[in-house]
């Protein structure tokens, strides 16, 4: 549990968002793994504590995202963070009127390549299974973000 104290402490403590190298990462499953009890009831009390650190740690890390602070590129959680960032700039978009949402939760999107979606999820959703590069297609915002996230579509265009 040391490493993850030690972890929150260098978040806390700093204005930018803390580099988590893979290194860090093995310390504190090392760490962790070392210092687990063996009884249920101890064993419980300590993955809470974990759980406790690590949402704080997370928390933390979105702050920072949210005063536009640059995540490091070799940070172990990196795609994480880039991702949260591009969800909180299309609410940020959605809420200053920039993207515009039907009453369905629905948004035009631009397809940037050429893509084929399972064929079960386009049914569900009733959009295109296969998506032609340079169409325009109105899709549920929760389909729309992991593509945008994928690079396979955009909102603003």
């Amino acid at each position: 549990m040391n490493e993850i104290i030690l972890l929150l402490t260098r978040e806390q403590g700093g204005q930018e968002i803390v580099k988590i190298a893979y290194k860090d990462y093995v310390n504190i499953l090392s760490n962790i793994a070392k210092t687990l009890p063996i009884d249920e009831e101890s064993k419980k009390v300590f993955e809470d504590k974990i759980k406790k650190y690590v949402r704080e740690i997370i928390t933390l890390r979105i702050f920072k995202i949210l005063k536009n602070e640059k995540i490091p590129k070799n940070t172990l959680d990196f795609e994480i963070l880039e991702l949260i960032d591009k969800i909180i700039k299309i609410y940020e978009d959605i809420l200053c009127g920039k993207i515009v949402l039907d009453s369905k939760s629905r948004v035009s999107v631009k397809v940037l390549r050429d893509y084929n979606l399972d064929s079960a999820l386009a049914r569900e959703f009733k959009i295109p299974q296969k998506l032609k590069k340079e169409e325009i297609l109105i899709m549920p915002l929760r389909i729309a973000i992991p593509l945008i996230a994928l690079n396979i579509v955009e909102v603003k265009f």
